[in-house]
């Protein structure tokens, strides 16, 4: 959906814009962002510390800590209103100090009660060094997004909530970005949504989220009729988020042969694409090739074109475990090369 949005030309160069300062924090980077024209801002979901170090070696603008990945890697539950506030602020501090200059949106739910709950959990967050965070217009038994069945609370109390951040932000002087997010688009429709998306953007709120979207012209309409009010548009595309795995393991061997054929400044030897890797494979990766970096030329070209068929919408049907052991396998070279 992403290409929809940003022309092609634009969206290769997305990344590394601008050159990260660490003294800045990760709240005022993400408002910087936010006010450059015509900037399409990719936020890769993550869930844990491992996540998180895989897409900061990939170098996003942002990074995005999924509620109902944390719910399932650190407590091991589905999204079902589990995570409390304990769970998700200890969460985002851990990710969000890993690099300070890369900013950290976190889920927020429901603000975890009532208004006076929802000031405190601001506070938490804003001590943990998250750059933004959105709160949803879900019952306090919220379900995740993309889930069936989910149910709202009337929009006087979605307002009450989105105030009281706005209140508490304001109260500790911090550039935290709020983000209004709406899920009455499941079970109340496109218009009601955007009402309530609406009703935020009056009560402070400095970023819509419309959950749940079920295609490419509703996200092109509510950007516009939102317009200059930004957007964020959560995108789940099967399992296509973990990066471009497909092409990864698919060309690995191939791939390894070219580094042989440079090493050795000869021809590289003719593999069949049907080819797959295996541990030798990678040991002796790990072992012959401990010269290059994971940063040198060959696997940054690598790893943006992966992004950029993130970004694409890149929909490829591999089971969620090969593409675990690719990332671990990637994380591992990184630490012994």
């Amino acid at each position: 959906m992403a290409d929809d949005l940003l022309p092609q030309s634009d969206m290769a160069t997305s990344f590394h814009q601008q050159p990260r300062v660490s003294n800045i924090p990760g709240s005022t980077r993400l408002r910087q962002l936010l006010n450059m024209p015509d900037h399409l801002i990719a936020c890769p979901g993550v869930y844990d510390g491992f996540s998180a170090r895989i897409a900061l070696e990939v170098g996003f603008d942002a990074l995005y800590m999924t509620g109902a990945g944390t719910t399932a890697s650190r407590l091991g539950h589905a999204d079902l209103g589990i995570a409390q506030l304990a769970d998700m602020r200890g969460h985002a501090e851990m990710i969000a100090n890993l690099d300070r200059s890369v900013p950290l949106i976190a889920d927020m739910d429901t603000g975890y009660g009532a208004p006076i709950m929802v000031a405190r959990s601001v506070e938490e967050y804003v001590r943990a060094n998250v750059a933004g965070f959105h709160i949803e217009d879900q019952i306090m038994a919220k379900r995740c997004g993309h889930l069936a069945g989910k149910e709202v609370v009337d929009i006087g109390t979605y307002e009450a909530r989105i105030r009281a951040a706005r209140i508490a932000l304001d109260r500790l002087g911090s550039d935290c970005v709020l983000i209004g997010r709406t899920d009455a688009l499941q079970k109340h429709g496109y218009q009601e949504a955007v009402k309530r998306l609406k009703a935020a953007r009056d009560c402070g709120a400095d970023v819509g989220q419309l959950e749940g979207i079920t295609s490419r012209d509703m996200g092109r309409r509510a950007v516009k009729d939102l317009h200059p009010f930004p957007l964020l548009l959560n995108m789940v595309s099967e399992i296509a988020c973990c990066v471009s795995i497909i092409e990864t393991v698919s060309s690995f061997s191939k791939r390894y042969s070219d580094i042989e054929s440079y090493r050795s400044n000869t021809a590289p030897p003719q593999s069949s694409p049907q080819m797959k890797p295996n541990k030798w494979a990678f040991e002796s990766w790990s072992s012959r090739s401990h010269h290059l970096h994971p940063l040198t030329p060959l696997s940054r070209k690598h790893w943006k074109r992966s992004r950029a068929r993130v970004l694409l919408g890149h929909r490829k049907n591999w089971p969620p475990n090969v593409c675990l052991m690719f990332l671990a396998c990637r994380i591992v070279l990184s630490s012994i090369i």
